[in-house]
């Protein structure tokens, strides 16, 4: 994760969610201003591509826990 030139996180993991229907990716930020739900950042990823990206809460994919009563 950076902020211009400076690094403010780190991505840890990254995955096809088809429930989703989008990549997710769990990190780790180090700023704390930047680390509230809704917040945009921006990630460097392979080949020094810049992807935009937004802090989101947890847990995100089932909030309500009603999939487990499916």
């Amino acid at each position: 994760m950076v902020d211009g030139e400076r690094i403010t996180g780190r991505v840890t993991s990254i995955a096809w969610s088809p429930t989703l229907g989008h990549a997710d990716g769990h990190g780790v930020q180090r700023a704390p201003d930047r680390a509230e739900p809704g917040t945009p950042f921006t990630i460097k990823a392979q080949g020094g591509r810049f992807v935009e990206a937004e802090v989101v809460a947890t847990p995100f994919v089932d909030p309500a826990n009603e999939r487990q009563n499916a």
